[in-house]
């Protein structure tokens, strides 16, 4: 198997304990998969800022989430390769508001940037078709 397959076949391998690991918490397991000077990219929508740096940044953002949130739960259905460095993943998002108690579902897709099989890169989109030409993947 070439070197860059077998990196996105562990990245791919890490990515569903990663999503699992966030919707317990357990920001420390997720990020020993992401390198520290990474960059994590949101919809201009959804947070104050679009971008989060290293894993301070990252750890911020989650953490902004989960105060308003009584649970956040990501669940990954579908994880596909844009070689050479890239994982896209549909998943779906279960969110309850700590203030409202109302729940909500979403679906989101992840582009992950991987060097070996360290993520350097995510970013957030709401559009399935934008994130398939984001990856470079047709639709």
């Amino acid at each position: 198997m070439p070197k860059q397959a077998e990196s996105l076949t562990t990245a791919i391998d890490f990515l569903p304990e990663a999503y699992a690991a966030f919707s317990r918490g357990d920001f420390d397991r997720v990020l020993a998969g992401f390198d520290e000077e990474m960059e994590f990219v949101v919809p201009e929508t959804l947070a104050k800022q679009s971008s989060y740096h290293g894993h301070e940044g990252v750890r911020r953002f989650w953490e902004l989430g989960f105060s308003e949130f009584d649970h956040w739960r990501m669940e990954p259905e579908r994880f596909i390769p844009a070689p050479p460095d890239k994982v896209l993943a549909f998943v779906t998002e279960t969110i309850q508001g700590r203030a409202s108690g109302a729940e909500a579902t979403v679906h989101t897709y992840h582009l992950w940037t991987f060097r070996g099989p360290i993520a350097v890169r995510g970013e957030v989109f709401f559009d399935r078709e934008a994130a398939l030409r984001a990856a470079g993947l047709d639709s």
